[in-house]
């Protein structure tokens, strides 16, 4: 794919790695230090139900596994506990892969109710014997009305392409899922590491996806119903994060990335009026 660009940007990192954050952003997440705290005090009794989990499974096993590669410790953790604090009826993910196995294990240690759908047409591990539905195709080729009909009580997470362009996945999902959903619904959204921006070994990847999601939050500014900023929570409550893990699992997290770490946001979706009724 060629991108005919009159006028190329500079594609340095804008916010942090030498430069100023995003002050606004930041803001926003300060605002919501006490709720996520609130989360890792939470989290902390899963300790005992968190040792259990393998710290490098096979990848190719159906087991989740602490240090995978795709799918931070942080980033595990908060799923594996609003799943299990929700129970929904429904979890639908955009993007396959290590999360489901995390949403799995969450749903046989806590017997919930939860069904698993799975979007995403070619996930990196074998998820389709853990999911209750699959759907093998970009969610741009989903009908939309499987959003509109979720209830209330359901969790959707999107770890998609993070490239917004002319009918991508990111832009599907902005402008088109997010609104049909019902308010109240958890929604996560994967590698958003705001309020710095994506780091220098990442420009060539033009991934733009955060920007559309800061977009959305700045309109809210405090009012935003932020449940967990992963990215912002990692850097700012360290010393309650490794308490929150196991001695083995935190000694393995910390070798391989040196804290625990992650990059999902998490919200609750707003009531907004787009005078469709």
């Amino acid at each position: 794919m060629k991108l005919d660009i009159n006028f190329p940007p500079d594609f340095r990192p804008r916010y942090g790695y030498s430069q100023e954050i995003s002050k606004h952003i930041h803001s926003i997440f300060s605002h919501h230090e006490k709720g996520m705290r609130e989360i890792i005090t939470k989290i902390g009794t899963y300790r005992e139900l968190f040792s259990a989990i393998p710290i490098g499974a096979d990848a190719k096993s159906q087991e989740p596994r602490w240090i995978n590669g795709w799918f931070p410790s942080l980033d595990s953790m908060v799923l594996y506990h609003l799943l299990a604090r929700r129970n929904p009826a429904t979890y639908v993910e955009i993007g396959s892969g290590n999360s489901t196995k995390f949403a799995r294990r969450a749903i046989e240690d806590h017997k919930l109710k939860t069904r698993i759908i799975s979007i995403d047409p070619e996930p990196r591990t074998e998820v389709d014997a853990i999911a209750d539905e699959v759907i093998r195709s970009g969610v741009e080729f989903v009908d939309v009305s499987l959003f509109s009909k979720l209830d209330a009580d359901s969790v959707v997470f999107f770890d998609g392409s993070h490239r917004s362009f002319q009918n991508s996945d990111v832009t599907v999902f902005f402008i088109d899922i997010l609104p049909e959903l019902k308010p109240g619904i958890d929604v996560g959204i994967h590698d958003v590491l705001w309020p710095w921006d994506y780091p220098p070994a990442w420009v060539e990847r033009y991934y733009n996806e955060q920007y559309m999601l800061g977009t959305y939050m700045l309109a809210f500014g405090v009012s935003f119903p932020l449940i967990f900023s992963c990215a912002h929570a990692g850097r700012k409550f360290q010393p309650e994060l490794a308490e929150a893990l196991p001695e083995n699992v935190l000694a393995a997290v910390k070798e391989k990335s040196g804290y625990v770490s992650g990059s999902s946001v998490w919200f609750k979706k707003p009531a907004i009026d787009y005078g469709l009724s």
